[in-house]
């Protein structure tokens, strides 16, 4: 149901006792915060926050190993990332593939507003380094 984006159908399953809100799945490896993000699904991104006991910086099992908040940076899904920057508990800095930052990625895909958000924040570091040495700076120029 997530994959598709039906609220309705996650709604039920999140009332669910016991549900393992923060469990990957098999085949895609994502979370379903991960892949929520990942499809754009601002309803379903909103319920899952709004659960005491979803982990926000959960990593998917996919090669990139990545959270919630770098799929929608790496997307440009503005009002996902408004939605996750306003958690405290969002790291800002979690590193994936070469170890880019969130900021990297959206440097690197071009999206401004979320480069515009991400840098809104005291505790993104703008110098951090990827395995090649590359800031985000360098990703924005290419």
């Amino acid at each position: 149901a997530n994959e598709e984006g039906d609220a309705e159908t996650v709604r039920l399953a999140l009332i669910q006792p016991g549900i393992a809100i923060n469990a990957p799945a098999r085949i895609q490896m994502h979370t379903a915060l991960t892949l929520a993000c990942a499809s754009g699904h601002n309803e379903i991104v909103t319920m899952l926050l709004s659960r005491g006991d979803i982990d926000v910086n959960a990593k998917d099992n996919k090669r990139e190993l990545q959270t919630a908040l770098m799929w929608a940076c790496k997307k440009g899904y503005e009002s996902i990332v408004k939605l996750l920057l306003a958690r405290e508990d969002v790291d800002v800095d979690a590193k994936y593939t070469l170890e880019m930052t969130v900021l990297m990625g959206a440097c690197l895909q071009g999206h401004e507003d979320v480069v515009e958000m991400l840098l809104a924040r005291e505790d993104v570091n703008v110098n951090a380094k990827d395995k090649e040495g590359k800031t985000a700076l360098i990703e924005a120029c290419y």
